[in-house]
């Protein structure tokens, strides 16, 4: 396991839990001797999103940065052939997808699924045993449970006029000022900005 510390303890734990993920992973998909890595990389079958997207998924809680841009891939599309994420996706799309078993599955259909792909040499078979869905059906289930989720979370927001929120009338000056920094909360509810007086 490679780690570096960079002077950020925060991101020291998150490599060391990626770190730990990843190998747990290789040694359930993989074995454990050499022999048996072997002929289990080359026999084994795994969508470009299933390791990225669990090692990421086992590391690092689900937060404000991957629900952004999952948010971003799913109303813009870009998820919409399961079978062929792109590979710049892959973590997000692949831990999304894996909070979504977990959400409506339970914790350990997880380890059950890893298992079984390892004994089937085959994901999708793993994914069948478990939840009883292959990847035709998967996709399209985990697309509109996020579609429905973002759906839902926009319904709530006040929408800000931004022709209100961004100038600032200076009477003296008889013209509109510019707000800078400019920043809307995350539950839409409150906004901060910068003024500078001085220029009034």
């Amino acid at each position: 396991m490679f780690i570096y510390f960079d002077g950020n303890t925060i991101e020291l734990q998150k490599q060391i839990r990626k770190g730990i993920a990843q190998i747990l992973i290789s040694e359930m998909l993989y074995g454990g001797n050499i022999q048996e890595k072997v002929s289990n990389s080359t026999l084994l079958t795994l969508p470009d999103w299933f390791l990225p997207g669990l090692t990421s998924y086992l590391s690092e809680e689900w937060n404000i940065q991957i629900d952004n841009d999952l948010k971003d891939g799913v109303l813009n599309n870009r998820f919409k052939k399961f079978n062929r994420i792109a590979e710049s996706d892959a973590v997000v799309a692949g831990h999304s997808i894996w909070k979504y078993v977990v959400d409506n599955y339970g914790m350990a259909s997880v380890s059950n699924i890893v298992y079984m792909t390892r004994v089937n040499r085959n994901a999708e078979s793993g994914f069948m045993y478990i939840i009883g869905l292959d990847f035709k059906e998967l996709g399209p289930l985990w697309l509109e449970y996020y579609k429905n989720l973002y759906k839902n979370e926009d319904l709530n927001k006040e929408i800000f006029d931004k022709e209100e929120v961004v100038t600032h009338k200076n009477k003296k000056r008889k013209a509109n000022l510019p707000y800078t920094q400019f920043k809307v909360s995350p539950d839409g509810k409150s906004y901060a900005y910068i003024l500078y007086r001085d220029w009034e």
